[in-house]
């Protein structure tokens, strides 16, 4: 907010992204914990579009809705939701052949942690047969 970089501060390992998106909570201290809470409750519900995508009719979404584990992190203010969020919502679109939508949202989640790279390669092989003919029966 003042010009400066987050990573001046030794101990910031997050996206610069992420500092902007927190800039509210200067003014609203619970700013982040409560964005945080509303990405677990949206996690839940693409997790039940995705089950729906598959024909899948179960409530297993709410394991991780009601998980007491989930709402610990999230409501001390911990931004892994987000990456869980964003890595749900690169399934959901791939699911949908919404490939465009599903490869920004990979790039943005592996830009705010490097872990989730390692789903290129299920994605890779997920998009293969529409790609590369040659992996098609």
């Amino acid at each position: 907010m003042e010009g400066g970089s987050p990573f001046q501060r030794h101990t910031y390992r997050y996206t610069p992204l992420l500092s902007y998106l927190m800039l509210p909570n200067l003014y609203f201290e619970s700013f982040g914990k409560i964005l945080f809470s509303l990405s677990d409750i949206t996690c839940s519900l693409v997790i039940e579009k995705i089950l729906n995508e598959q024909g899948l009719k179960p409530k297993s979404y709410l394991i991780w809705l009601f998980n007491p584990l989930v709402i610990n992190i999230s409501t001390r203010g911990n931004a892994d939701t987000l990456i869980g969020l964003m890595s749900l919502l690169t399934l959901l679109f791939l699911l949908q052949r919404r490939n465009f939508l599903a490869g920004l949202m990979f790039g943005l989640v592996v830009h705010f942690k490097i872990y989730p790279i390692l789903y290129a390669i299920p994605i890779y092989l997920y998009l293969a047969p529409t790609f590369l003919p040659f992996f098609t029966k």
